[in-house]
């Protein structure tokens, strides 16, 4: 290895470390607590060498919050493979996103503004974009079992799906949901069951 591959390769090793304090310093202290003197301090090295690298605090969030939805994106495809049917898909889907949100609750939160952190992704279309087109997706081979509409609202449907897992989520979290969290888990997967139940009903069913 030559020597402007080694220092490209132990720059991004520092880049790593950098986002990696970051999370670390949210899990104990919130979001709203991560500087770039206790990052710096952290992983041992000066204030200045975190701007070689970010801008700005919020140019790190911002990365933080690109790298957790690729990693959120990737979550999805995986549970989708192993799908057998309708009801399935939707289950595994949104057990994905659950238990996303569970194993990795920092990213969850700077991604959704929990904890402090600079909330939202109005910045990170491309991201956002792909998991949308994904829900999408998953959504077409539920329904192409039954007579969906020509004109059904697939936008709608999607933040239909997502708000009944987020706000499970952030209720759960918080603590303002009654019973513990495998309680709030049931009911989330429940409710998506309930919906693909109402959206694979034959529209002649519901008028």
């Amino acid at each position: 290895m030559g020597i402007k591959e080694r220092r490209l390769r132990e720059r991004e090793s520092l880049k790593k470390e950098i986002i990696v304090a970051a999370q670390s310093i949210a899990s104990t202290e919130g979001w709203h607590a991560v500087t770039v003197r206790k990052i710096a301090q952290q992983i041992e090295y000066t204030p200045p060498i975190i701007y070689e690298f970010f801008k700005d605090k919020d140019a790190l969030f911002l990365e933080i919050k690109r790298e957790g939805l690729r990693k959120l994106l990737v979550t999805y495809q995986n549970s989708l493979s192993s799908s057998k049917d309708a009801t399935e898909l939707l289950t595994n889907f949104g057990a994905a996103y659950w238990e996303f949100a569970i194993d990795n609750p920092e990213l969850y939160k700077i991604i959704y503004g929990f904890g402090g952190g600079a909330g939202g992704t109005t910045e990170l279309t491309e991201e956002v974009g792909q998991i949308r087109l994904l829900i999408k997706d998953t959504l077409a081979r539920v329904l192409q079992e039954t007579k969906s509409p020509s004109n059904f609202d697939w936008e709608g449907a999607i933040d239909i799906l997502r708000s009944l897992l987020h706000g499970m989520i952030a209720f759960s979290m918080s603590g303002a949901m009654r019973g513990d969290q495998e309680r709030a888990r049931s009911l989330a997967m429940k409710g998506i069951q309930d919906l693909v139940t109402f959206w694979m009903m034959d529209r002649d069913e519901v008028c």
